[in-house]
């Protein structure tokens, strides 16, 4: 493995671990978290978890999407006795993961594009 490869690979590894904390520990928000505020925090969280594969090692995503999809089942199987466990939030992980990894491949076909003009 290549130093590069290696540094993607801790670096979506520490992005996961961030994930567990603010999913079981959380972040100190004050106030009651409303529903979609909930949501997007999923997405957002895994989006950005698949943000370094997508952009440094694109062909990294073959395996790096189903494992991303089980971290998120993982992940609300061990929040079953918690108070706001619901399968919406697997749901909104898969929609950050889509998102990430749909993002980072049609931003470059834009730009290859504007700039073939």
């Amino acid at each position: 493995m290549t130093l590069g490869s290696l540094l993607i690979a801790k670096l979506t590894a520490g992005l996961a671990l961030g994930i567990v904390f603010v999913e079981f520990v959380g972040h100190g928000a004050d106030g009651p978290r409303t529903p979609m505020g909930h949501m997007t925090e999923h997405v957002i969280l895994f989006a950005a978890l698949m943000l370094p594969t997508a952009l440094f090692r694109p062909h990294w995503m073959i395996w790096m999407v189903p494992l991303a999809c089980f971290f998120a089942v993982a992940l609300e199987l061990f929040r079953l006795h918690g108070t706001h466990v619901h399968g919406y939030d697997v749901i909104a992980d898969i929609c950050g993961i889509s998102f990430g990894t749909v993002t980072v491949p049609l931003t470059r076909a834009i730009g290859g594009f504007l700039r073939s003009r």
